[in-house]
């Protein structure tokens, strides 16, 4: 399963270049849809951004070899992402504009080179784990069980696990809908350069559905450890200054400038304050005498 395909571009001195064709309908595009149940966007794996990326890409590529050939998807077989498709995606250049020329368009597929490489590089077996309700031990579910990059074809060769497959294909079977799930533009991630904004926008996006069936705007309160489980932070950034310097702001700048959404995480950090105070504060009568001695305070430094 290929997913490959180049742009008509315009060289340096003004002239069509007969060697490039336009992008074949296989190829991974911007507008292609990520499906996924809702329990994966808030499990917990270790992947960093472009290994994240991959696996998006990768689902994409599944999905559209069954709308291509009508037929379903072997999970043994291996799935092929050309490094010219993935600098593609990931490039921050626009590839919209009139004109990309010869010289812009190997620089970004270059990029997708050295970008699958380093993925290659660091690759070793992972396993996403899915928390279950009522159940304190959650699945360990095996993601990418087969890597290999070529650099002669410049190509990217995965294989998932089929257990992995439940997470995202046939999510709609004959009988109705089996498991809740979400779906986003490609586009809105591949451009992320944190795995933190991807994990938060993909939170997000999968709570739509309430705003959207109730007519009201996006209101989304997610406990502290509900995040961090999901972000894989749980014993990283205890101090609020550095969550939200490492963590929030940087997940509010991309997601609010490469995505659909625009996001605050006030509601985040009401949530971990709360949290903290009773976590840290047991005594009810000294918790409240705290947060209004906190609140004199507070209100004494603003007008100071």
């Amino acid at each position: 399963l290929l997913m490959y395909g180049y742009r008509i571009v315009t060289t340096e001195l003004g002239l069509k270049s007969t060697e490039l064709i336009k992008p074949s309908s296989r190829r991974v595009q911007y507008t292609d849809l990520v499906a996924t149940r809702n329990d994966m966007t808030t499990a917990n794996y270790s992947y960093e951004a472009n290994e994240e990326k991959l696996v998006y890409c990768a689902m994409v590529a599944v999905r559209k070899n069954d709308l291509n050939k009508n037929t379903r998807f072997d999970p043994d077989e291996l799935i092929t992402i050309s490094a010219a498709n993935f600098g593609e995606l990931i490039s921050e250049k626009d590839l919209d504009k009139d004109v990309v020329t010869a010289s812009e368009l190997y620089e970004i597929h270059r990029y997708g080179e050295k970008a699958l490489q380093r993925v290659y590089d660091s690759y070793k077996p992972k396993v996403m784990l899915i928390k279950k309700k009522d159940d304190p031990t959650p699945i360990k579910v095996p993601m990418i069980i087969y890597c290999h990059y070529s650099k002669e074809t410049k190509c990217m060769q995965i294989r998932f696990a089929r257990e992995f497959y439940n997470y995202f294909y046939n999510l709609i079977n004959p009988t109705g809908m089996t498991h809740s799930f979400s779906t986003h533009q490609i586009r809105y991630v591949m451009r992320m350069r944190s795995n933190y904004a991807m994990r938060i926008y993909r939170i997000l996006n999968s709570e739509l559905w309430k705003a959207e069936s109730l007519g009201i705007q996006q209101i989304h309160d997610i406990s502290l450890e509900r995040l961090r489980f999901a972000l894989d932070i749980e014993d990283k950034y205890k101090l609020i200054d550095n969550l939200k310097s490492r963590v929030l702001n940087v997940a509010k700048t991309q997601i609010n400038k490469l995505s659909n959404l625009e996001i605050d995480y006030e509601t985040i950090m009401v949530s971990w304050l709360k949290e903290k105070i009773i976590h840290e504060i047991g005594n009810e009568e000294f918790a409240l005498k705290a947060l209004r001695v906190a609140e004199e305070e507070i209100k004494s430094n603003a007008t100071s």
